[in-house]
């Protein structure tokens, strides 16, 4: 069984793109993983070290132009289908009431692998709603901001909004808080995301991603934390999400 998971939150800079990579990365150690990327910037595609000359991305993918078989890279450690520059003209492109359904379209006979993570912008647009309808899980990092925590009450109100329309039976399946420090004021944040899991019915992770220079240092190399400096604090982190994640999925489909 595959598991669709989105990476969101409307605000932008909380660590979207670092965590899809690094999920990608140590679960494609362990299983068959695609990246998705549906931001128009493509830093998760940067990062990850793939070919961004490639004609073949997401947009033509989702335009019918390309077969995603086609347009899928091949990593190291997991696949990746690269984000375009002109997702920047999502709105327009894709306008019409079903267009929010091609990624599903898409996605519905794919049966190649174990997990696909989606890299989501932090914007509201048929891209967002196009992974809304599309995943199974929602993970939403965070970082000591308030603006951060707003973004992940919007990403709630949109949730609803679906859901209301019987669109989505996406679940969140964890809150994240990203560099993370051991301070009064992480310490509060953190208990205001158990607040909005509790509202949201998904609640943080008991794992929380350390603060590190080396997030900074691994994206210049193009690599992952864990392929970069496997002993960092920031690597370590993402080991025990990874685990988290998966007792957590478990826990929830034993219960279907």
């Amino acid at each position: 069984m595959k598991h669709v998971i989105m990476i969101s939150n409307q605000k932008g800079g909380v660590g979207k793109t670092t965590t899809t990579l690094e999920l990608c990365s140590l679960f494609g150690k362990k299983y068959k993983v695609l990246g998705i990327d549906l931001d128009s910037q493509r830093n998760f595609s940067m990062y990850a070290g793939a070919n961004l000359t490639s004609k073949a991305t997401v947009n033509e993918v989702l335009n019918a132009e390309v077969l995603l078989e086609d347009a899928v890279q091949h990593l190291s450690d997991f696949d990746i289908l690269i984000g375009s520059k002109e997702l920047a003209e999502a709105s327009k492109t894709f306008g019409e009431p079903d267009d929010i359904y091609l990624l599903q379209d898409v996605l519905e006979e794919v049966d190649t692998y174990d997990y696909i993570f989606i890299d989501n912008a932090p914007a509201r647009s048929p891209l967002l709603y196009m992974s809304y309808l599309v995943s199974d899980y929602i993970i939403a990092p965070a970082e000591c901001d308030d603006g951060a925590l707003e973004g992940l009450r919007e990403l709630g109100a949109d949730i609803n909004r679906f859901k209301k329309r019987k669109q989505t039976n996406v679940k969140v399946l964890g809150l994240l808080l990203n560099k993370s420090e051991n301070t009064v004021m992480h310490n509060l944040a953190y208990e205001e995301m158990e607040e909005i899991g509790e509202e949201l019915g998904g609640m943080p992770f008991r794992t929380t991603i350390r603060k590190s220079i080396t997030v900074a240092e691994a994206k210049a190399a193009r690599k992952s934390i864990n392929e970069y400096a496997k002993n960092n604090n920031s690597a370590k982190d993402y080991k025990k999400l990874m685990k988290e994640i998966e007792d957590r999925i478990k826990a929830i489909e034993e219960e279907k």
